[in-house]
């Protein structure tokens, strides 16, 4: 799936907005370490965290949209 498309979908909508809230964190930071580097270790170890955070955001909203799938396959 997209984040696209977990952004459709109500029971994933949220996630998918701190998703691409931590998304544009993660830009911002790249900006910092690739303009000042006295902030570059701060702000990589930061965008690692981030980026951590990210992949586990994601397969919750794949957990949720599996579920929802099983739930329709049932009769």
């Amino acid at each position: 799936m997209t984040i696209e498309e977990f952004q459709k979908n109500q029971k994933t909508a949220f996630l998918a907005r701190e998703w691409l809230r931590l998304d544009l964190q993660i830009k911002k930071n790249n900006e910092i370490i690739a303009t000042d580097i006295s902030f570059s270790v701060l702000a990589d170890e930061e965008t690692r965290n981030l980026g951590t955070q990210k992949k586990v955001l994601w397969g919750q909203m794949e957990e949720i949209v599996a579920e929802d799938k099983k739930e329709g396959e049932s009769p």
